[in-house]
């Protein structure tokens, strides 16, 4: 199995504006994939952050997941319910049956992989994609 890295962050604006990012590496490859949507929520972004990093990946891997959401990291942990967002948890269980996944809670921007996701997360939001 092939092992991977994955920092990831969602961000968004009083005005429900959202941007997302993930950043993948693997085999001293590193591999940005990042987004925006509209009418969303902050949780939603933080999903879609994971998600979409999982997504890149081509085969079965052990991945350390990284993310300073606590819903997300707890959830995945078992230790929270799924109340909303049932759309991305189906989805993100679902990537999750393919890989072995440590999921890793952090304190916001207290790694550089998280502050680099935070970054890019909020260019995103606004539109300002310099990657």
């Amino acid at each position: 199995m092939k092992r991977a890295t994955i920092y990831c962050d969602g961000s968004c604006s009083l005005k429900k504006r959202g941007g997302f990012a993930s950043i993948l590496i693997s085999e001293n490859r590193k591999h940005i994939i990042f987004g925006t949507a509209k009418n969303t929520t902050n949780n939603r972004m933080e999903l879609i952050a994971a998600i979409e990093g999982l997504k890149t990946l081509s085969s079965p891997s052990k991945i350390r997941l990284f993310s300073d959401s606590l819903l997300l990291v707890n959830t995945m942990k078992g230790k929270c319910k799924k109340r909303h967002n049932h759309d991305l948890w189906d989805e993100l269980d679902q990537l999750s049956s393919i890989h072995k996944i440590v999921w890793i809670w952090i304190k916001r921007n207290s790694i550089r992989g998280n502050r680099e996701a935070d970054k890019i997360a909020k260019q995103s939001m606004r539109g300002i994609n310099e990657n």
